[in-house]
């Protein structure tokens, strides 16, 4: 299964935190790990690099979506990463 690639769009008002796709176009999130506010991406993303992203779900097509929780296979990628590849794919 081919993982899609995700960045962190931040941390909703449950403190799960929540990524969108380089497109900008659907939102995941995790409900059993939880973020506080002023977490900062690069602890989000070694959290996931140690832990794995097994219980990241699809939210739905906008950051205040509720999880529809179904599983997906994520890899999450900086915003800096995410900025390159959009501006790649519209050449």
């Amino acid at each position: 299964m081919e993982k899609v690639k995700v960045y962190i769009a931040g941390v909703d008002d449950w403190n799960r935190p929540t990524f969108c796709t380089i497109d900008r176009k659907l939102f995941y999130c995790d409900v059993s790990n939880l973020f506080s506010y002023g977490t900062s991406d690069e602890e989000i993303i070694e959290f996931y690099k140690r832990n794995g992203t097994a219980n990241i779900v699809y939210k739905g097509r906008s950051f205040d979506s509720e999880p529809e929780g179904d599983f997906c296979c994520v890899e999450i990628i900086t915003r800096e990463e995410a900025k390159k590849l959009r501006k790649d794919n519209r050449q």
